[in-house]
């Protein structure tokens, strides 16, 4: 992809065959800016600069040079696997336990009969072909958040990370990390998960990282692949 020209939000909005490469990557990276139609509005404008905010550059809506080789050099195997785990992921939305904690994901990781949440992302991304290259195998929580801060590639809320599609996202409620899931999208300040063993369901959950009984009750924590 070559860069032409500076692009950014104005009035009228600006157009042409590169504001659709740019928006069909940002979608495929998991920063939503809407439809693809070639228009740079304000969704694109605000998926740019979540882009941006992520990679520690300039934060300020333009696909300048900078911008534009960080986006086109996002490595597209990566981002086509995470997407294979994302969908895989999703098809198992609406599985429920046996009694007890007796799922799938438990007896294929050897602990049938005990809390999943863990086990459910571990078994997703061995389906996908990412497990213990991208995703660790873990059945605690607190182990799979370990795996990725020894790494480098553990991010807090606090630090302005902006979530993607095929993150593995934590909670800390309670003063402990005691559940994880996997992060379907991000828009605006909402973050849609799909997590395992959640009402003893594979359900699809969002949270408002700006709401305040969420930040009182469970400290979302996000790693970065």
């Amino acid at each position: 992809m070559l860069f032409k020209r500076n692009l950014y939000y104005t009035s009228p909005m600006m157009n042409g065959t590169d504001v659709i490469e740019v928006q069909t990557k940002l979608n495929q990276l998991g920063y939503n800016c809407g439809t693809v139609d070639g228009w740079f509005g304000s969704l694109t404008d605000v998926a740019v600069r979540n882009f941006q905010r992520a990679k520690e550059l300039v934060v300020d809506g333009i696909v300048g040079i900078n911008t534009w080789n960080a986006l086109f050099n996002e490595n597209p195997s990566g981002s086509t696997e995470l997407n294979k785990f994302v969908s895989i992921a999703s098809g198992e939305v609406g599985y429920t336990e046996g009694a007890g904690n007796i799922t799938k994901y438990g007896k294929w990781y050897g602990l049938d009969g005990n809390p999943w949440c863990a086990m459910f992302v571990s078994w997703c991304a061995n389906q996908a072909g990412i497990l213990n290259s991208i995703v660790p195998k873990y059945s605690l929580c607190s182990a799979g958040a370990n795996w990725y801060k020894n790494l480098g590639k553990y991010k807090t809320r606090e630090s302005g990370y902006t979530p993607k599609s095929g993150d593995v996202i934590f909670f800390n409620v309670n003063g402990g990390i005691n559940h994880t899931g996997i992060v379907k999208s991000y828009s605006s300040s909402t973050v849609y998960t799909i997590e395992g063993n959640k009402s003893n369901t594979v359900r699809n959950a969002s949270y408002n990282l700006s709401n305040t009984i969420l930040m009182d009750t469970a400290l979302i924590k996000q790693i970065v692949h």
